[in-house]
């Protein structure tokens, strides 16, 4: 792994195969993402794992597509383990989503009133095969391996506009 970029609240790590190049990123996207700091070889195909990631504001949403748009314009970009925040960003700003960028694994979150808890449920979507329409409906609940209900915690219309964009 190789560290591509550093400031003190946001890293980013490379790992290059052959067959493609996944961008970890850790810690905070805002107003301080440099997008001008950053060096690494692109690659056709660019994961871009988002498991670390702990806060994006407005201003680091548009660095972000700034960043996409400028260095991975020509690859096939998987976004993967994307928390829910992220999603209802992805699914409402124009720009995270597109032709060649799409969202393959996240978090839903779900509520139980029966354990009055909340818990993030990691989904990847090639578990639904072609047919993303059933996605919503097949995630509005969750029922864990004590046979708790969680039921979707959000607007699930919202929260799914990613759907469409894919």
């Amino acid at each position: 792994m190789k560290e591509v970029s550093k400031t003190n609240k946001l890293s980013i790590h490379s790992n290059l195969s052959a067959e493609s190049l996944t961008l970890i990123f850790q810690g905070v996207i805002d107003e301080d993402f440099n997008i001008s700091e950053i060096q690494f070889e692109s690659h056709k195909t660019v994961f871009v794992d988002f498991d670390k990631l702990s806060q994006i504001n407005s201003c680091g949403i548009r660095q972000f597509i700034s960043f996409m748009t400028k260095y991975l314009a020509n690859a096939s970009v998987l976004y993967v383990n994307c928390p829910s925040y992220l999603v209802y960003q992805m699914s409402l700003v124009a720009g995270f989503i597109g032709e060649n960028r799409k969202i393959k694994s996240f978090y839903v979150p779900y509520f139980s009133e029966t354990k009055d808890s909340d818990l993030m449920m990691k989904f990847d979507l090639g578990s639904f095969e072609s047919d993303l329409s059933q996605v919503p409906s097949k995630l509005s609940t969750y029922t864990d391996e004590e046979g708790n209900l969680y039921e979707f915690d959000g607007f699930q219309d919202k929260f799914f506009q990613f759907l469409k964009l894919q």
